[in-house]
């Protein structure tokens, strides 16, 4: 792990189309010592763990990825 967690601060958007999947993982990552700025829901169903970042915070990701 190149960046702690609780240097890193994520925004949470879930596409599983399971309440409370979003706030699950939210408190997932709290526990880790990320920050979560927030939750959504996206409207197109998806399986797995997308990370996206702006290429800067590749290291980030890269740490964020890890926690799933």
């Amino acid at each position: 792990m190149l960046v702690k967690p609780d240097k890193i601060t994520v925004r949470i958007e879930t596409a599983a189309g399971v309440a409370g999947r979003a706030r699950q993982a939210s408190d997932d990552l709290k526990i880790q010592g990320f920050k979560v700025l927030g939750t959504s829901t996206a409207t197109a169903l998806k399986e797995g763990v997308t990370v996206g970042y702006w290429a800067p915070f590749y290291q980030e990701a890269r740490t964020v990825a890890a926690a799933f």
